[in-house]
């Protein structure tokens, strides 16, 4: 298994050994943890099967307010 070193300043180190802690687990496998979901972009399996399958007839969109007495923002 490869390794890495970082480098942290006190206050943020103290943040992950206290976080790793409440979880009970070491400091090394806390941040392999967050690393992993940081960097995971998958969709649960049967994820996208999910969509438009719940129909009801009181499902519908609700009247949408009118905007056009909006006040227009002012640019920056």
């Amino acid at each position: 298994m490869s390794h890495l070193n970082i480098y942290l300043d006190p206050v943020m180190l103290k943040k992950i050994e206290r976080a790793a802690k409440l979880e009970k687990i070491s400091l090394s496998r806390w941040v392999k943890l967050k690393l992993e979901k940081a960097l995971c972009h998958e969709w649960p399996k049967g994820y996208f099967d999910l969509f438009g399958v719940l129909r009801h007839e009181k499902f519908e969109r609700p009247p949408q307010p009118d905007l056009s007495l909006d006040v227009r923002r002012a640019k920056l």
